[in-house]
């Protein structure tokens, strides 16, 4: 415990799910994850202390359930996510993270009515939509995590183990 307050930098990669396997509000897993980040506020440093979150991906789309997700199953991912950001709050805006970012998956991406037509008709296309989609994500939960305030700082470079894979 005494190595906390030393911490610098803390990645912290979340698996892709399909929508019945997040855990909803209430959830032990949840209700753990809360309590582990209220557990650390106090014992790192956190005005030294960057975060970064990444909710992974599937890599291609072979993965069951994922090509036929709803726009409903879709929303479900997203508030998983939101359940996933939300202890980070106070860690941020009360206690001044150094730095916050969050990469977060679109869950639509690999769902035949987005993933054929665009691809089909105009690759490039679809890879600046779902940048785009990415990065409205990214801004979202980074200035909800961050109580509104303006990121000055540049981000980290990317992870080896991230460049290594296609998440």
């Amino acid at each position: 415990m005494h190595c906390l307050p030393h911490l610098r930098f803390l990645e912290l990669v979340f698996s892709p799910y399909i929508p019945q396997g997040w855990p909803q509000r209430g959830h032990h897993a949840v209700l753990d994850w809360d309590a582990t980040v209220e557990w650390i506020r106090g014992k790192v440093d956190a005005p030294a202390l960057t975060i970064r979150v990444i909710m992974a991906d599937f890599g291609d789309d072979s993965c069951v359930g994922r090509q036929v997700l709803t726009e409903r199953q879709g929303r479900i991912i997203l508030d998983a996510y939101g359940l996933i950001m939300h202890p980070l709050k106070p860690l941020a805006a009360v206690d001044g993270l150094a730095g916050f970012y969050a990469h977060a998956a679109f869950p639509w991406r690999w769902t035949r009515k987005t993933f054929l037509p665009m691809l089909g008709e105009a690759p490039g296309e679809y890879w600046r939509w779902l940048a785009e989609k990415g990065q409205e994500l990214k801004e979202g939960f980074e200035k909800d995590v961050r109580g509104g305030k303006v990121h000055s700082r540049t981000e980290p470079s990317e992870s080896l183990w991230r460049r290594w894979s296609d998440i």
